[in-house]
């Protein structure tokens, strides 16, 4: 996955709060996925298109983690997303 690529979330997939989760279901591929709250504020901001380096500057603003921690997290769960294919490469 190339850090300075834009991603935006997949036009298939709908999302729901459910307590703290945010649930995600892709109707193209039938994929169920679950986000914590810090998965849901990084879903929110890929709804506008948004680039692992982009993610990782805003969220490091704003939350109390060492950032080689947030950009492991942040990578790990951008590769689990782009595998499950619920988000897509911004074109242009």
């Amino acid at each position: 996955m190339d850090h300075n690529t834009f991603y935006k979330t997949h036009p298939d997939v709908v999302s729901t709060q459910t307590g703290d989760e945010l649930v995600l279901l892709s109707f193209k591929t039938d994929t169920y996925y679950g986000l914590n709250p810090v998965g849901a504020h990084m879903w929110a901001l890929l709804g506008e298109g948004a680039s692992v380096e982009t993610l990782c500057a805003t969220l490091v603003a704003e939350y109390s983690v060492p950032e080689e921690v947030l950009r492991r997290d942040v990578v790990a769960v951008m590769t689990d997303l782009d595998a499950q294919s619920l988000i897509v490469a911004q074109e242009g």
